[in-house]
């Protein structure tokens, strides 16, 4: 009977537990962890995951950016590993990076490389003082304005825009944003991706700063590593011709304009002079018109060419299209594209397109845009 008493005192006490906790406020759910995240160090040890060394100093690339074999098969393993773990969950493909100070160009990239290809392209990149949030998604458009950067290991950065057209110019890192801020358009540019490459010498320093930099005034942008423009630093991905056809910054892709049937030209047809003639030229900035024609006009005789190779398919071919393109401060054409164009004949358009991309002008002390009418007849 005595243990009747203690068994009531007992369930008071878990009633009165059970009511005060049903009147509390609702308790705060824990934030949710990151997704598989992977925490990398990139140190004078070599390279590490957690407190493990994966890759000894001896194998992390330092003449060019590399994909690291072993790095690359390990987060590879705890990608997969995680997926199976958790496959109701979406994987966040997410590193923590640490990266001591002294780090060279090469290695750094590499590191972003190969998290990207193995399935990592979102990282946290802290190095020293600097901690940026990485993106290195590969551009979803070709509309998507792209600037190709060539660290050189001095502090300077060679800029180049979109289809790796002639360099821009060479700048300290910290004045890369009001360098792009001079190109015709670049406020009206919403995504822009970064493709970088460095020399030897360089340090991954200078390519976070220079990304941070970029991300204040296009906090959209995004990072493709190991990239690099013919005769610059560097070395081009495989499988890949930045070069290749023309483009603008930002990001306007050539538009040759309708296409038309090609009437093929009968034998015994009169033959027939090609000519092409320039239009109403305008130019805005520090060269002069007559400086701009000089140029031009050494390249008619190449773009007579690319018309006469049109007529061998389409014998009635005439027309005209305008060129906008855009001069460096080291004088090369460093955007171009089509404004307007009743030409069907898309290889001419290219042709010439690609004889005024080569072309030099004077050097100017900021850009220069240029509205270049051509037209196209027989005589």
């Amino acid at each position: 009977m005595r243990a009747w008493p203690r068994m009531q005192r007992a369930a008071a006490a878990i009633l009165a537990v059970l009511s005060s906790s049903a009147c509390a406020a609702p308790r705060e759910p824990d934030p949710p962890q990151p997704a598989g995240r992977v925490a990398i160090g990139l140190d004078e040890r070599g390279i590490s995951i957690g407190k493990d060394i994966v890759v000894g100093p001896g194998d992390v690339p330092a003449a060019a950016p590399a994909r690291v074999e072993a790095l690359h098969t390990k987060l590879k393993e705890r990608r997969e590993a995680w997926k199976l773990a958790h496959f109701r969950e979406p994987f966040e493909g997410a590193i923590d990076a640490s990266i001591a100070p002294p780090t060279a160009c090469v290695a750094g990239m590499s590191l972003l490389s190969t998290a990207a290809s193995a399935g990592y392209p979102r990282a946290k990149v802290s190095l020293d003082t600097l901690q940026l949030d990485v993106e290195m998604e590969p551009p979803a458009s070709e509309a998507m304005a792209r600037v190709y950067l060539s660290f050189h290991g001095s502090g300077t950065v060679e800029v180049r825009g979109h289809a790796c057209l002639a360099a821009y110019d060479t700048v300290a890192v910290s004045e890369l944003v009001a360098t792009l801020k001079e190109w015709p358009g670049f406020s009206d540019i919403f995504t822009m991706t970064l493709f970088a490459s460095c020399e030897p010498g360089a340090p991954f320093r200078d390519v976070l700063a220079a990304f941070g930099e970029v991300r204040k005034v296009q906090p959209k942008a995004t990072l493709a590593v190991g990239f690099a423009c013919p005769g610059a630093a560097g070395v081009r991905p495989s499988g890949a011709d930045p070069s290749a056809g023309t483009g603008a910054m930002p990001g306007a892709t050539p538009d040759a304009g309708p296409g038309g049937g090609a009437a093929k030209r009968s034998p015994g047809a009169k033959r027939t002079k090609a000519r092409v003639r320039e239009g109403a030229v305008t130019v805005q900035g520090p060269l002069t018109e007559d400086a701009v024609r000089g140029v031009v006009h050494e390249k008619l005789g190449a773009m007579e060419a690319c018309y006469r190779d049109g007529l061998r398919d389409n014998a009635a071919l005439q027309g005209s299209f305008t060129t906008r393109f855009v001069i460096g401060r080291k004088g090369g054409v460093v955007s171009i594209h089509l404004s307007a164009a009743d030409m069907p004949d898309t290889p001419v358009v290219r042709c010439v397109m690609t004889e005024l991309g080569d072309l030099q002008f004077p050097p100017a002390k900021s850009a220069v845009t240029v509205i270049y009418p051509l037209l196209f007849s027989l005589e």
